[in-house]
Order: C-alpha cells, then structure tokens, then sequence
C-alpha cells in the first residue's frame, strides 16, 4: 500500500513537472509569437510597396516662375532623393512622413525626387506641406539623379523659392561608404537583417560582408569598378562618384550659397559616417549626421524629425542631435544593430593630421620592429573580433581601434630599444589625442548593444587586400594613412 501511494505521488510529481513545463513552453512560445507578430507588422510597414505617389494629394505648379518665393525662414530641409531603384517605395513612406507635419512657420521641406511611378519615369522638385505637395515641373528639367548638375539644380531652386537662415541637405539612398562598389549592384540592407527569437530584435547576418556583395570583382583593367555609389539612377546607370560630389558641392556653396557652407549635411544611407566621407564635405558643411552601420530601408523617420517645428524652431547643433535621438527612438525597440552620429566637420582636419601623425609613427615602428612584432600587434588591434566592425569587418570604428592599439603597444619590439621606446612613448600621447578629438567631433552618437563601443566615426583598414578605388580617395592620397595600410594590407592589382 505504502508502495503504491509513493508509486501515485512520484507519478502526479511528474505530471505536474510536465504541466509546468509545457505551460511554460506555451507561454513562451505564445510571447515568441506575440513579438514575431510585432516584427512582421514593423517589416511589412517597411516593405509596404503598395504605397504608390497617387495616394499623396499632389498640387501641380507648370512653371517655378509663376510660384512667389516664400519669406525667409529659420530652416529649409532640402532631401535628394534618388529614389529611381529598389527604394521608391521607401521615398513614399518619408513624403507621407514629412506631409503628415509638412513645411511649418519655421521650416521649408524641399525634395527632389527622382522615381519611377506607373512605370514612368518621374523626377521633380517637391514642396511639402500638410497633407499635401506641390510638384514643380521646371524647364530644362534634369533627369537624372546621378548627375551633379540636376543637385546644382536642385539646391539653387531650393534656396531661391524658399530661402532661410539654416539649411540642411540630405543625401537619400544607398550607401557604401568610401569604397567604390560595382557598376549599379546593390544590396537592399534589409534583407541582410534577420528575426532572433531569442532577443526578440532584428540582427544583422555578420558572416555577409556588406562590401563583398556591392563590390564583387568585374573583368575591366582594374577589377573593380571606380564610381562610388550614391545616388543611383537605374533608368540611367548614373550616380554620384567622388569627384561628382565634390564638383556640385563646390560649386553650391559658391554659386548658390554666396560662399558659404551648408548647416547640415545628412545622409538617410548605409555606412556613411566614415572619416574618408566627412575629408570629402568637410569644405562644404559645418555638421555631417550619418551611420556607421548599414540602415534598414526604412532609414529615418521624418515624421518625428520635423515633430518640433510645429511648435518653434531649432538651431543646427539642436536639430542634428535630435535626428540622432529620433533614429535611436525609431530603432532600438526592433534591432542592437544600428548606429547614428552627428560630427562636427569643423574639427575633422584636427583628426586628420592626429591619424597622419599616428600612421606615420606605425610606419617608423615598423621599419625596426623584430618578428613583425609590431604589425601583429596593429592585426590584433584591428581584429574583428576585438574591434568594433560593421556590417563589412574593412569598415572599423577609429575610437575603438585607438584604444586597442594603446592596450598593445607593450608588444611592440624594436631592433633599436632606445628608438623604440621614443616612438612608443609619442605614439601613446598621440592615440590619447585622437581620442579626444574624437570625442569632441562627436556631437551625439546612438548606438545598438551590439554596437555599444562604437563611438560615431569610422575608417577604412580591410583585412585581406586594399580596393584599387581607395589609393584614389582624397585622404588616402593626401594621408600617411594610405601608406600604414600599403604596409600592412597586401594591395590587389
């Protein structure tokens, strides 16, 4: 009998662990599917390609002459929106975005957007207001989104019709960073993200370099194609290559800006925020806002950006910091994988020469280095897994890599110890300063846990071959930069 009621209370044990077990397997499940019905309704809003240009209620003005210049105001927002690709659908989104507050006492909203609805190719200059936009068809309309005469164009208009104290240009579309990628392939980042129901985020498929995909190799002279990627137009093939960029900047800032730069200048892409890009605006603009990390498709959420102007004004420094805020608001329920700066271009030519300093110190210490003690220790500092990386392990984080290599100078062995010893010693003062202008560029930095060490600016350092297009860049050939990385990446012809 004893037997039997042991025997009774050792099975109901048993069945109540296996109760609990399953209840906790369902529940678990249950907030499993709960979220994943959250991730599924955030990634369908963002592949939402039912959204045409018709459901935005558009005013059609014939002739810009015809259209009275408005009255000065404390902020124009002018976006270049090359949107003739596989991200229209993502322009509509941000046009229904801004419309929902649309142009206020205090700020302009002004687009140029090149897209093609219906099958059509459509590319004009948009005025958005409340619920609605104004569509200017110009004269002599350029269509083309790849050429730097249509942001001529496009920036002149802006500040002509709708002149302010402030502007910002913002740059959306793809990204790629520094490096050149090939002929008109592109990656959707999105599709690089996947649903981890365990965090319960997005996360970004890391064992995919970013760069491998965009930048494959072609069969020309030099294996790889040499424009760099922004502002794509598939009708055309075109877009922005460095020198493009840096010949319509020139140009707007003297011919339309009276001399003088741009307040903001944005980019709503992948991988921007590199100090290589901010070398190349640096002439042109007081602030850069970009992102280390590549964006999801959604990029940023203009609705929440222009929030403050229905009540008032914001001045540069506020307005930048904001939009990081807001991307950090937008993304950090969904994904640790995403980065925002805001950088003040004012003090970008102080980190410059700190880096030439400190590569040209490298390359002293490697000239009398034992064992290749010294460009080991610059591999293990870089090292992907010890260095903050993004979705392309060649894109580093400069601040983090700074740390590293001061943690491993002690592994710096020199044929000549007193010699050694001095270049060490600079070299430590040097990494200490670079850090500190770094963190005094950075006007505001939002980051993913993933991301956590990221400190808003990144440089080029690959690790297996040097991209023909780099050499090329404007700090590479005007850096020792360029020569640490012939020294310590093989270069592919």
């Amino acid at each position: 009998m004893l037997k039997s009621i042991k025997k009774n209370a050792l099975l109901r044990s048993i069945f109540l662990l296996l109760f609990f077990i399953v209840s906790f397997v369902c529940a678990s499940q249950e907030n499993i599917s709960e979220h994943s019905d959250q991730y599924s309704t955030f990634i369908k809003d963002m592949y939402d390609d039912n959204i045409s240009l018709d459901s935005i209620p558009i005013t059609r003005i014939p002739k810009t002459s015809d259209f009275k210049p408005r009255e000065k105001k404390d902020f124009t927002l002018a976006l270049y929106m090359a949107a003739d690709n596989d991200l229209a659908h993502y322009a509509i989104r941000n046009i229904r975005q801004m419309s929902a507050i649309g142009s206020t006492n205090s700020i302009n909203i002004v687009a140029h957007l090149d897209i093609k609805s219906n099958n059509k190719k459509i590319c004009s200059h948009f005025y958005v207001e409340k619920d609605k936009v104004l569509q200017f068809n110009t004269d002599n309309q350029m269509l083309d989104s790849g050429n730097p005469e249509s942001l001529i164009q496009f920036m002149s208009f802006a500040v002509e019709t709708f002149p302010a104290k402030h502007y910002m240009l913002v740059f959306w579309d793809h990204g790629t960073g520094i490096v050149d990628p090939l002929g008109n392939k592109r990656i959707q980042a999105t599709n690089l993200f996947f649903y981890n129901p365990e965090t319960r985020k997005l996360e970004l498929d890391r064992s995919i370099d970013y760069l491998d995909l965009v930048c494959s190799p072609d069969n020309n002279a030099t294996g790889y194609f040499l424009l760099r990627g922004i502002c794509w137009d598939d009708t055309t093939g075109h877009y922005l290559t460095n020198q493009k960029l840096m010949y319509a900047l020139s140009v707007i800032k003297h011919d339309v800006m009276g001399g003088k730069k741009i307040d903001i200048i944005g980019f709503d892409s992948c991988l921007m925020s590199m100090l290589e890009v901010a070398t190349i605006i640096k002439d042109f603009g007081h602030i850069m806002v970009g992102s280390q990390e590549v964006e999801l498709g959604a990029g940023w959420n203009y609705q929440s950006i222009l929030n403050p102007f229905i009540q008032g004004s914001m001045d540069p420094l506020s307005f930048s910091r904001h939009i990081v805020k807001v991307y950090e608001k937008t993304y950090g329920p969904h994904t640790n994988d995403y980065t925002l700066s805001a950088i003040n271009l004012d003090y970008i030519e102080d980190l410059e020469n700190n880096i030439n300093t400190v590569a040209n110190i490298l390359v002293s210490c490697l000239e009398i280095q034992k064992n290749n003690s010294v460009k080991k220790a610059i591999a293990t500092s870089k090292n992907r897994r010890l260095c903050t990386h993004f979705d392309t392990p060649q894109y580093i984080d400069l601040h983090h890599f700074y740390r590293n290599l001061q943690t491993n100078i002690p592994l710096f062995i020199c044929n000549n110890e007193q010699e050694g010893n001095r270049l060490k010693h600079l070299l430590n003062i040097k990494l200490e300063e670079g850090k500190n202008i770094i963190e005094k560029l950075i006007i505001e930095n939002v980051t993913g846990k993933n991301l956590a060490q990221a400190r808003g600016i990144s440089i080029y350092f690959p690790e297996q071959r040097i991209h023909p297009s780099y050499p090329r860049t404007v700090f590479a050939s005007n850096n020792a930069w360029g020569t640490l990385l012939g020294k310590t990446v093989p270069l592919t012809h």
